[in-house]
């Protein structure tokens, strides 16, 4: 039996995950757990809470053994944002202080164009310790995350399998950029 908040997600996760293959309930029982994790006394350790003088600080809360999912804490200092990016799997943000802001955005073209990409922008929400961001693919799993407010801030990240590769998007180009590997640039 899970002994912390902390350990009682990573068990809840690990559960909906080996327990579903279908992205949107597994997203969904995930964002269910971690709104469990941020409503308990759970205490997140500082070497996780600690910003990074050359951007968006990472930083690697757990890694399952069979890498499949993985709990990050992002810290934003005012006025950064990720570029738009996908994941190529489910996730689910939630923010421990203050707030960001996540921008989601569809394809409008087929994708059959290497190289090329037309997206337009279908949600802008806060993401709070009470409004989490799901990413469901298929749905929306292309985004954008900013703090565009004066306070840094904490937020959770927990998502499924590390992708074979992401996709960065640049809109006015209409490009896209395929990274090999787990994500590097975008949360």
């Amino acid at each position: 039996m899970p002994h912390s908040p902390l350990e009682a997600f990573l068990s809840d996760t690990e559960s909906a995950v080996k327990g579903s293959a279908d992205p949107k309930v597994v997203s969904d029982a995930v964002a269910e757990a971690l709104r469990r994790l941020i409503a308990a006394p759970f205490y997140l350790e500082d070497r996780h809470r600690q910003p990074s003088p050359d951007g968006i600080a990472c930083h690697q809360v757990f890694r399952h053994p069979a890498g499949i999912f993985r709990l990050v804490s992002v810290v934003w200092a005012p006025k950064q944002a990720t570029p738009i990016h996908d994941h190529g799997s489910w996730g689910v943000v939630a923010a421990l202080d203050h707030h960001i802001v996540a921008s989601g955005y569809r394809r409008l073209d087929d994708g059959s164009t290497p190289g090329f990409a037309s997206l337009g922008e279908f949600s802008r929400a806060l993401v709070s310790d009470l409004s989490l961001h799901v990413l469901r693919p298929g749905e929306d799993v292309i985004h954008r995350l900013e703090n565009p407010f004066p306070d840094p801030a904490v937020t959770l990240h927990v998502f499924g399998a590390e992708p074979e590769a992401q996709s960065y998007f640049d809109t006015r180009a209409k490009s896209l950029m395929s990274v090999s590997g787990a994500w590097t640039i975008g949360v």
